[in-house]
């Protein structure tokens, strides 16, 4: 999903959980539990860059991490926020799941291990996820390029 899909998803979220809590932290830390788990993409494409094929690692994306992500949260800003942040995240990996067509338990981490990461395994439509991937990749090249960076 594109990153400014998961800012919209995330501030919604984040907005709710203001009006729940009266809380203002709610909607920062909603939006970053909601789009910094992308970041882990560029294990994927330096993945494809040496060894020129696609594998699903995804370290930061993973049902299994939201436990103790909510504990995390209780213990630095109390389990309404943890909610609030966990929520988000849970949209951001249910987004995802369903925008790139995985088997369903595709967005938990150690089942992707155990497929060894591979797209052919995780995806219902292994093609479509990796056309889908090259795309994310020129339009990040595109992005650097237009940032004046050389890739």
């Amino acid at each position: 999903m594109l990153p400014q899909r998961h800012l919209l998803l995330a501030s919604v979220v984040g907005l709710g959980g203001w009006l729940a809590t009266r809380d203002y932290r709610a909607l920062p830390l909603s939006i970053a539990a909601g789009t910094l788990p992308d970041l882990d993409h560029g294990a994927d494409y330096a993945w494809y860059a040496f060894f020129q094929e696609h594998r699903l690692l995804l370290p930061l994306h993973g049902y299994e991490w939201a436990i103790p992500l909510w504990f995390f949260g209780r213990r630095r800003w109390g389990w309404r926020l943890a909610t609030v942040i966990t929520v988000s995240y849970l949209i951001h990996l249910l987004a995802d799941q369903y925008e790139n067509q995985t088997r369903p338990p595709g967005y938990f981490f150690f089942y992707r291990m155990s497929k060894r990461f591979l797209l052919s395994e995780i995806s219902l439509n292994p093609v479509d996820g990796a056309n889908g991937r090259l795309e994310d990749m020129e339009k990040l090249k595109s992005l650097v390029r237009r940032l004046g960076l050389n890739w």
